[in-house]
């Protein structure tokens, strides 16, 4: 049976423009690679890359994410990337095959840029082959906590909102702005107020077509913060159904993988010895570095003990053969590799002490970032219970609220 989606991200650049103080952002662990940008053959051979993966598995549909560093800081090669696109692979994108998530801070969002990459929507019918996804933690003290910046994002978000508002409703599907939280544990508590802000001055439920939501990783997640969040989501559920903000055209909702993600954990949680050959859940996933590296995990770092060691990759596709017997290949590797993330994560999910040896092996073998975010059994099950709160309280209020 083929897997639904295959999912590709190209990580174009590890350079930003804000200074974020975001615990979940480790940028400043990134400064002394070798290669901070992507080159254009590279982004090239990683879209041909993505383009063969999706042939070789048989996956009839595939979302190919650029994002970094801040994203809009290549825009030439975004732009690059989207030509090499629709002029190589046009039947593709006019059967609504591939979807390119543009992933960006907002800085550099003006209006000229949003018109020209959503035209291309309108250009082959296809609603969905350009989404651009602006990275907004909500409250805007949440924000400049975070990322230090809200006033220069609020203005382009509005200045969209106003051409926005002036469009054809039958163009208005073709220009769709997605927003992305990201919820902390000290934003959990301001949950309710960036509902507010969102709704009653960005006005998102006038332009925004879908705000994610979703909990960071790779930091600590506090037992405490699960009844802060069933309590926050009410509240702001609610405020937003009572003041009649709910909007038909706007979704809120976790990550899209955010079930399938919370069933993992849980069959592991439940059974941590069964073999990861049975769990049902993942779609197949690639992340290419700017070196062209492709790796399980798009981060490259790990506690100070481990800084030495280079993580494993499946292939790099400056060298690699853009054939089929060499795209297996990275698949049955890639597939190695993230079946070690999820035994070192059962092993962990159940207080089993795993040597030092064997972490060291591990960690050659899962790119380093997985036995820093399962470096601690406290993490890992604060941050899924933190998911399954956050999770079953949308479903829960989004039910009872819609009945209501």
């Amino acid at each position: 049976m083929s897997p639904p989606l295959l999912e590709t991200y190209l990580c174009l650049s590890y350079v930003c423009n804000m200074h974020c103080r975001a615990q979940y952002c480790h940028l400043q662990e990134l400064q002394d690679v070798a290669v901070r940008s992507m080159p254009r053959p590279t982004a090239i051979k990683g879209v041909d890359f993505f383009v063969n993966a999706m042939k070789v598995s048989g996956t009839p549909k595939g979302s190919l994410f650029l994002f970094g560093g801040e994203t809009l800081l290549q825009y030439g090669l975004v732009r690059d990337i989207l030509m090499h696109l629709v002029k190589s692979y046009t039947h593709l994108v006019e059967e609504k095959r591939i979807t390119v998530n543009i992933v960006t801070n907002g800085l550099l969002l003006d209006l000229e840029k949003f018109i020209e990459l959503t035209s291309l929507n309108l250009k082959y019918k296809c609603r969905d082959f350009v989404r651009i996804a602006v990275s907004y933690d909500g409250d805007p003290l949440a924000q400049n906590i975070n990322r230090r910046d809200s006033c220069s994002v609020e203005h382009n978000l509005n200045n969209i909102k106003q051409y926005y508002s002036g469009l054809p409703e039958r163009e208005k599907e073709f220009r769709r702005l997605y927003l992305l939280w990201t919820l902390t544990p000290a934003g959990a508590s301001l949950l309710t107020k960036g509902f507010q802000h969102l709704f009653e001055i960005i006005e998102i439920n006038k332009f925004v077509h879908s705000l994610t939501i979703k909990l960071a990783y790779c930091i600590d997640w506090p037992s405490s913060v699960c009844v802060r969040i069933r309590k926050e989501v009410r509240t702001a559920l609610r405020y937003m159904y009572h003041n009649n903000l709910y909007s038909s055209n706007l979704i809120i909702k976790p990550p899209f993988n955010f079930s399938r993600h919370i069933k993992t954990w849980r069959e592991l949680y439940l059974d941590p010895c069964q073999d990861p050959e049975r769990l049902t859940c993942v779609n197949p996933l690639f992340n290419i570095l700017p070196d062209g590296e492709i790796v399980r995990c798009n981060v490259t770092f790990i506690h100070d003990i481990f800084k030495n060691y280079r993580p494993l990759s499946a292939g790099n596709v400056n060298s690699l053969k853009q054939s089929p017997e060499a795209i297996r290949g990275v698949f049955q590797k890639m597939k190695k590799l993230f079946h070690m993330t999820l035994l070192e994560a059962s092993t962990f999910l159940k207080n089993r002490e795993a040597s030092f040896r064997f972490k060291k092996s591990f960690l050659i073998e899962s790119n380093k970032v997985c036995l820093f975010r399962y470096s601690s059994p406290r993490y890992l099950k604060n941050y899924y219970h933190a998911q399954r709160a956050f999770l079953e309280e949308i479903t829960k209020c989004n039910n009872a609220l819609k009945v209501s």
